[in-house]
């Protein structure tokens, strides 16, 4: 691939210490929304508070141009966040436009409390941010937004510790309903990873929260929650353990189907763990739900896969434009940055699709790469030119925070 088939963006937004970007739709017109969460200062003071930017992505020429929120600091026109930012931006959408949903940590008082902040526009310049009340517990563990409810607009979830144990409590998606659930068997001394998906590939895409957790002595466990309603909560629907090799990298989620709209049974989403094995190399293993009581199970093993490489991280993708992700193994080599791809093969297992040059490095230190679906692009006859298809963006740690979008095209598309 060529230099056509990128676009940098270069100088926008700010870095320091901490800094978290998410991807979304939040806009009435196609395209994309970057948001960044981000600490800053307001000379001649010297302290460090929170300042939130929003960045919109045209669909077409990739043009990017920033969008302010309210309320704004008269001196850097940017809003001044009071409250400390836990993390995990995260975006819904509804209706016309799509929300940004931050969690949040303020300390002023004797002790932390626990909120929300909800960005939603009202249109391209005006937003009408909300607070809302929010979990107990020190330390968050995962926050995460998942249809847990069949053909519902989806909840959000607040993993984090309850005393040493772990506890979830759900939120529907206007933070007007919520339960708690603690899980006495499960210590968060594990705390693993929290995934939610579409795991049983059932009509009702209901999607199940799962979390994963390195025992040790090459045993991988499994601890799967079904979603009841909103009195009831989570319920532990499958607890398991089985053998791995290597210690975890990554464990990530791979959709299937994802453009199937027809109601009906689909192909579930799969789980993949990139491992470090013993003897050196990388190596990723396919999990696959077997159902209630069963849980996770291993689907294929695929040793040495892996280019043995400093990994920038992995990514899942559709980046071929046929409706199922790849997973893209991004690293650096000989002054550039490098996508080995991976696709799913008839029996599941993932096998080594190519290589795409993601062009010169040119920036700091890149920061984790994140995936967003872009929609179809059509003539003015309605016909479709380009299908959908998901781009990755790549930020990175310099002076001020740049990022590099690709693809342009679907893979297999000429430029």
């Amino acid at each position: 691939m060529d230099s056509r088939n990128w676009v940098d963006f270069v100088g926008f937004g700010q870095n320091q210490d901490r800094s978290w970007f998410a991807l979304g739709h939040l806009y009435l017109h196609p395209g994309s929304t970057l948001a960044q969460l981000w600490l800053g200062t307001i000379p001649p003071s010297p302290e460090l508070i929170w300042f939130f930017s929003l960045y919109e992505i045209d669909p077409d020429t990739l043009a990017i141009s920033e969008v302010y929120t309210s309320p704004l600091d008269p001196q850097t026109h940017r809003p001044v966040l009071a409250q400390a930012i836990q993390g995990w931006p995260t975006f819904i959408t509804g209706g016309q436009y799509g929300s940004l949903v931050q969690m949040s940590r303020d300390d002023r008082g004797s002790s932390a409390s626990y909120g929300f902040q909800v960005w939603s526009p009202l249109s391209d310049q005006q937003f009408v941010t909300r607070s809302y009340a929010g979990s107990e517990g020190p330390d968050a563990k995962a926050f995460l937004f998942g249809h847990v409810l069949e053909y519902s607009a989806g909840a959000f979830i607040h993993a984090w510790d309850d005393s040493g144990w772990l506890a979830v409590t759900t939120y529907d998606s206007t933070f007007t309903k919520s339960v708690r659930n603690v899980d006495h068997t499960l210590r968060t001394g594990s705390d693993g990873t929290f995934l939610v998906g579409d795991f049983e590939g059932n009509t009702l895409r209901r999607h199940l929260l799962a979390q994963f957790y390195d025992l040790g002595s090459n045993v991988v466990g499994f601890s799967v929650y079904r979603f009841k309603d909103f009195t009831a909560g989570f319920e532990l629907c499958s607890k398991n353990t089985t053998p791995v090799d290597g210690a975890a990298l990554q464990y990530l989620c791979l959709q299937r189907d994802k453009q199937q709209t027809v109601p009906g049974p689909h192909n579930p989403t799969l789980v993949i763990r990139a491992a470090r094995l013993q003897d050196g190399s990388l190596g990723l293993t396919v999990f696959r739900y077997a159902g209630d009581g069963a849980g996770f199970v291993t689907k294929t093993v695929n040793p040495g896969i892996l280019v043995a490489a400093d990994n920038i991280g992995f990514v899942a993708a559709d980046v071929d434009a046929d409706g199922n992700d790849e997973l893209l193994q991004i690293y650096p080599d000989a002054g550039r940055f490098v996508a080995s791809v991976y696709k799913l093969d008839a029996d599941g297992g993932l096998a080594s699709m190519s290589s795409a040059d993601l062009g010169p490095i040119i920036f700091g230190a890149p920061m984790p790469p994140m995936a967003m679906p872009f929609p179809a692009a059509k003539d003015s006859h309605g016909r479709e030119t380009v299908p959908a298809f998901d781009r990755l963006l790549l930020p990175f740690a310099t002076a001020n925070v740049s990022a590099r979008l690709w693809p342009l095209l679907p893979w297999g598309f000429a430029p």
